[in-house]
């Protein structure tokens, strides 16, 4: 958590997902939330697991949002574990936005443990039924999430940046990026590694929203209808000359009732 101040005190962000603060105990972690307050950050945490070994704990996680935005509690869809929170941010315009921070277990991909938690998650955001933002050290790669099918299954998109350095400083692998709701997706504009922020282990990435959202128009592709089963016997309706024949029927008919035909 210390090494996390520095970086909260020059940031020109308006949300962060941290992960990893590592404070296992609830003065400690009420103590950076006041610590966040007097800053001009409000914010929402869990707490860390503590170590069995009486070392550092592990994990930990929080949503930080800047004072001129809401954030609100988000405890009765995702309750906060060393491995997640999450809070509902007031956005100008009456907008709301779900954010969820997460940290994954490295080395076992999208199963087991990590596969409960992106369920868990998964569940959050359906409840929710609003976008929402996943930040998250997913300590494994882009490439093993999208072989999950895991944003598919959250009708979302990844976001992820692109550089041979990677966010990982140590496997110099992407391990930390977003996944974006459907429909908010459309509304980001940029994506990319903070490579001066100063942390270690771990290198920030910053994504941007074009400004005014709900004014911003996307193309989507729509399915057309089926074509039918069967095949369609007699002239096609509006086909050229189909005014005239309709003229044609009338008068025939017109005649047949007049018994003049």
């Amino acid at each position: 958590w210390n090494s996390l101040k520095p970086y909260i005190l020059k940031t020109d962000r308006d949300v962060l997902c941290l992960q990893e603060h590592k404070l296992t105990f609830q003065d400690k972690l009420n103590e950076a939330e006041e610590w966040c307050r007097a800053r001009g950050w409000k914010s929402r945490w869990s707490l860390a697991r503590k170590s069995e070994c009486g070392g550092q704990g592990a994990g930990g996680t929080a949503i930080l949002v800047k004072d001129h935005l809401g954030l609100a509690d988000a405890n009765y869809l995702l309750s906060p574990t060393a491995r997640r929170c999450a809070g509902i941010i007031d956005l100008p315009g009456g907008r709301r936005v779900m954010a969820i921070s997460a940290y994954f277990r490295c080395s076992i991909g999208m199963k087991n443990d990590n596969a409960c938690l992106m369920a868990s998650i998964g569940e959050a955001t359906d409840a929710w039924n609003l976008p929402f933002i996943l930040g998250a050290d997913f300590n494994t790669t882009v490439e093993a999430v999208q072989s999950a099918n895991v944003a598919k299954a959250l009708n979302a998109d990844i976001f992820a940046p692109t550089s041979t350095r990677g966010t990982c400083v140590v496997s110099k692998r992407t391990i930390d990026f977003f996944m974006i709701s459907r429909g908010l997706s459309d509304a980001v504009k940029t994506i990319g590694i903070d490579f001066n922020s100063g942390l270690a282990d771990h290198r920030p990435v910053n994504i941007d929203f074009h400004p005014r959202i709900s004014s911003l128009m996307t193309k989507h592709l729509r399915k057309p209808p089926a074509s039918p089963a069967n095949k369609v016997y007699g002239p096609i309706n509006q086909t050229a000359g189909w005014n005239q024949l309709q003229a044609v029927i009338r008068r025939v008919h017109n005649s047949w009732k007049a018994n003049k035909i």
